[in-house]
């Protein structure tokens, strides 16, 4: 007799979808829980979204980020108490990280669509807005930013001090903590793609101490060093083949998580950044994904391509 499965409710921002599919991963998790659909958290802030006590009565899981109570009812402080005795609650704090990209502001050109909600560019630079309206050609930008003494040291150390002493407090009264983790693999491994997307070596620690509390296995290493490295992509290749023979003899798919690591867009790392900071996994030749480009693009083809939202100036890609 098949026994019903737990139920799981992870209820933050778009970082859930990331904690969600590592999950999935863990064969124990899927065997004994069923992810419970809800609406991001700002979504449902804009949707009035409520959480029905039968919804609530039901959750054995509940994994969330901080709300505070100017959100009402969808608050934490609102939300935690209405759980029942024996769900187990989470909480993970919002992941971001300042260290890798101090240039990040508000993009005023960002023009959401149907494609790109955000903009094709979500993410401003505030020395190329500042340039371009100081009337500074394409190559000054470009020579400027490239120099590798463009940030001083202090700076960019002190950004990441005060980002992670910051995120620091925002943990400590909550189950998960990630600020030391991050301190320990930033220069090693690229734990973030911009400001607050998280990539998946932060998305796999995040699990795995979910599933310590759990008392459940972590993450298997194979499948640790499969999301960590370049060969996902190729495995990516591969499964497509595979489900598309599996469908054809009425076969159901194996499960693909790989897009859902591979799909966001990325911010290019400066190079004083890289230098400063001993990052080891950047060089000259580092490539970049960005929105409406088929193929990864370098720190000079990024400028270019984030210029081409400023209709008067002349740029040759």
């Amino acid at each position: 007799m098949k026994h019903s499965r737990k139920k799981c409710v992870v209820f933050a921002n778009c970082q859930a979808d990331l904690i969600k599919t590592c999950l999935q991963l863990s064969k124990e998790f899927v065997e004994q829980y069923e992810m419970v659909e809800v609406p991001l958290n700002f979504q449902a802030i804009a949707q009035n979204f409520v959480f029905s006590d039968e919804l609530l009565r039901d959750i054995d899981l509940f994994i969330y980020q901080p709300l505070k109570d100017q959100h009402g009812s969808l608050s934490t402080n609102s939300l935690l108490p209405r759980l029942h005795d024996r769900c187990v609650q989470i909480g993970f704090p919002y992941l971001y990280f300042k260290g890798y990209y101090p240039q990040t502001v508000d993009n005023p050109l960002a023009k959401p669509s149907a494609q790109y909600p955000y903009g094709r560019f979500p993410y401003g630079d505030r020395f190329i807005i500042e340039w371009v309206e100081a009337g500074k050609s394409y190559q000054q930008i470009v020579d400027q930013l490239s120099q590798t003494d463009f940030y001083e040291k202090d700076f960019l150390l002190n950004q990441v001090e005060q980002s992670l002493k910051e995120l620091a407090k925002r943990e400590s009264s909550i189950e998960i903590k990630i600020s030391a983790f991050i301190r320990q693999n930033y220069q090693q491994r690229l734990l973030f793609d911009t400001l607050n997307h998280p990539t998946s070596i932060i998305g796999i620690e995040v699990t795995n101490q979910i599933l310590q509390i759990l008392n459940l296995p972590l993450l298997p290493q194979s499948i640790c060093d499969r999301y960590h490295s370049k060969t996902a992509p190729l495995l990516n290749t591969w499964l497509r083949g595979i489900n598309r023979v599996r469908r054809q003899i009425k076969l159901k798919p194996f499960t693909n998580f790989y897009p859902k690591f591979s799909a966001q867009d990325q911010v290019p790392i400066y190079p004083s950044v890289a230098a400063h900071l001993n990052l080891s996994f950047i060089t000259e030749r580092s490539t970049y994904k960005i929105n409406g480009c088929r193929k990864k693009v370098t720190f000079q083809e990024y400028i270019a391509a984030y210029l081409t939202q400023y209709e008067s100036l002349s740029v040759n890609l």
